[in-house]
């Protein structure tokens, strides 16, 4: 699969929000190497939650995918695995920060990995994954860099 290619044909409609969705995760992974050390616990708590909601997000569209082909065998599978993001996004809040980020880490993986299987099943257009990966690894790398910018600040 041709990523780059894909990606180039993904609407505007979605690549942009994709894009600005990316923006939070960076602010609040970096902003610790920037800001005084009192508003770091805002800013860990902030990453986590953001993450837990766009991990949820991600679960919630497949969802959608079922709503689409209610019928197809494929779907009660869909409408189980959407609230299982959202389920680890929840236990995500509640551990130590660097532990959170490794729930969150895994947890966006295995989506990832839940979407090629549905996305092969239902026929999705190719640009969707690849823009999911796009995501997936902007997510992935602002995780890192937040652990790394906790261990430097800490």
């Amino acid at each position: 699969m041709n990523l780059a290619a894909n990606l180039r044909d993904a609407p505007a409609a979605a690549l942009w929000p994709g894009l600005a969705g990316l923006l939070p995760f960076l602010a609040c992974a970096l902003l610790p190497l920037a800001t005084d050390a009192a508003w770091h616990p805002l800013q860990q708590q902030a990453l986590v939650a953001y993450g837990a909601l766009i991990l949820t997000f991600v679960g919630a569209i497949h969802w959608g995918i079922a709503l689409m082909a209610p019928r197809q065998p494929a779907a009660g599978a869909c409408f189980a695995w959407s609230v299982v993001p959202a389920l680890w996004g929840w236990l995500a809040l509640f551990p130590s920060f660097v532990v959170s980020l490794a729930l969150l880490g895994a947890g966006f993986i295995v989506q990832l990995a839940v979407d090629y299987r549905v996305a092969a099943v239902f026929g999705l257009p190719a640009w969707y994954l690849a823009l999911r990966s796009l995501l997936t690894s902007g997510v992935l790398l602002s995780l890192l860099l937040a652990s790394l910018a906790a261990a430097l600040a800490g």
